[in-house]
């Protein structure tokens, strides 16, 4: 059996923001909203991995919610890889019941992963997903509290892998995606996230604006099958309350930095920044506190991807070699485009920072250009030039990525020693391997194929000699133990 690793990632956050007041206990007062934002991590294996989503559900004791739903069954499809180091708003959802829920409930109707074979041509595979639903169990439950936001963050993590598992010599595939639920919040806010829409209300004195965009609502929640609620959107016109602080840099479709200023009601805006985790009690939208602000529709700030190949300090520019089929993504948001004939894969693009240009890790960590180092992964956003040589790029905002490499380990369980918190694993490679782990931080999960995809938590009492084991993290050369990160375990 032949196993491919991609490195991607796909996270869905759910923004859940009870509204109800004081009408009874959390269990069942009121009702909140759900947004849904997408991201990924990089992959060098694929050009792109299209996802196609016609269902998203919270499912607890009040029942099935649920919070994305396409009634046609086309649902909506996004390339993971063009969302790498940011996340993207991908819908809103209103009339979710405050209360505990234990489950989050994927369909997903297609997955293409798109790649080249060894002589150039395009080639496309269609892995298997079991039903098509993935369900998901986080570490407790989580609560949606009246007058309160919480963010679950749902991470397809492809540095931890997922496998696609190809049966003989049939060229059918398994797709059998690694996924983490989290809980974010002030200590653990999450990457950057993309917002586009229309600029709505404006509000000069406190530096804010709503930023409206109707093809990310789903105007109810379903319960069970049944509308929640009847008749006007309450929740602002389907918009992002953006605070533009002193520290929000605002560009416009030249590459020239403005100010708050250039904002007019009706104008295409996308703004980069974070959604406030603190509670939002006397206001009715989500609330992004914006770095970026780009002052124009999303088609005009193309994303580039590549490595760093030159860093001129003196004035600020840094040159990229690109990598191939990375270079736009259009208005509607779910997949970048191929590079134009003169932006091919190996091309140097030309980047100017402005001085107020912001650069950050690819999980939101701010930097400074000192940081940089030569073939870094890097993604770049903002105005192109293709008409000089080599292209230039006005650049919005730099994003580099700077996570270690995480090494992935497989093999079956010998033993458990839990004092020490080690195990060891007889590695398909024929070797025993020590594996350390911290019980407060090494996540362990065990995954189920069988009548669909179930990801869920696992107590480390529970595991067993001769389990198999994907252990995922980084090899420790002071003691020569593996150092984990997450450990997955295959059920029946």
């Amino acid at each position: 059996m032949k196993k491919i690793t991609l490195l991607s990632v796909l996270m869905v956050a759910l923004l859940l923001a009870g509204c109800g007041g004081g009408q009874g206990s959390a269990q069942n007062a009121g009702v909140g909203r759900v947004a849904l934002l997408v991201t990924d991590a990089p992959s060098d294996q694929f050009d792109q991995i299209n996802v196609t989503v016609t269902g998203i559900e919270l499912i607890g004791g009040r029942g099935r919610v649920n919070v994305y739903a396409d009634p046609s069954g086309v649902g909506k499809t996004f390339d993971l890889l063009a969302l790498s180091s940011n996340s993207d708003l991908f819908s809103f959802a209103g009339g979710v019941p405050s209360g505990v829920y234990s489950k989050i409930r994927l369909e997903v109707k297609n997955i293409d992963l798109v790649g080249h074979d060894s002589m150039g041509n395009i080639t496309t595979v269609h892995p298997k997903l079991p039903s098509g639903k993935i369900d998901l169990v986080p570490h407790g439950r989580f609560e949606v509290v009246p007058d309160q936001t919480m963010y679950v963050q749902l991470d397809f993590d492809a540095r931890k892998a997922i496998h696609i598992v190809q049966a003989g010599n049939s060229n059918q595939y398994i797709f059998r995606p690694v996924i983490f639920v989290d809980v974010l919040g002030v200590n653990y806010p999450g990457r950057l996230v993309h917002v586009s829409g229309t600029v709505g209300v404006i509000d000069d004195q406190a530096r804010t604006f709503t930023l409206c965009n109707d093809d990310y609502v789903l105007r109810h929640a379903e319960i069970n099958g049944v509308l929640s609620r009847d008749g006007h959107d309450a929740y602002g016109d389907h918009c992002v309350t953006v605070q533009a602080a002193d520290t929000a840099v605002f560009f416009t479709t030249a590459g020239a930095v403005s100010g708050f200023a250039g904002l007019v009601i009706g104008n295409p805006v996308v703004a980069i920044g974070r959604f406030a985790h603190a509670a939002q009690a006397s206001v009715d939208n989500a609330v992004l506190d914006a770095r970026v602000i780009e002052l124009g529709p999303r088609s005009a700030f193309p994303r580039l991807k590549g490595h760093v190949s030159a860093i001129n300090s003196s004035d600020g520019t840094v040159d990229i070699t690109l990598s191939w089929m990375r270079e736009y993504h259009p208005d509607v948001m779910p997949m970048m485009l191929p590079a134009p004939p003169t932006l091919a894969a190996g091309i140097t693009v030309h980047v100017t920072l402005d001085a107020q240009t912001p650069i950050f890790s690819y999980t939101g960590t701010p930097l400074v250009l000192a940081d940089l180092q030569i073939g870094q992964p890097v993604k770049v956003e903002g105005v192109l030039d293709t008409m000089t040589t080599p292209a230039g790029l006005k650049a919005t905002i730099l994003q580099v990525n700077t996570d270690a490499l995480i090494a992935e380990l497989s093999g079956a369980l010998n033993t458990l020693n839990p004092l020490q918190f080690q195990l060891t694993l007889d590695t398909t490679g024929g070797s025993t391997q020590c594996v350390k782990y911290d019980p407060s931080t090494t996540g362990l999960f065990t995954v189920r194929i069988n009548g669909g995809l179930s990801f869920q938590p696992l107590a480390y009492s529970e595991l067993l000699s001769g389990m198999t084991l994907n252990v995922y993290g980084q090899m420790d050369t002071v003691d020569g133990c593996f150092a984990a990160r997450h450990i997955l375990v295959t059920a029946p």
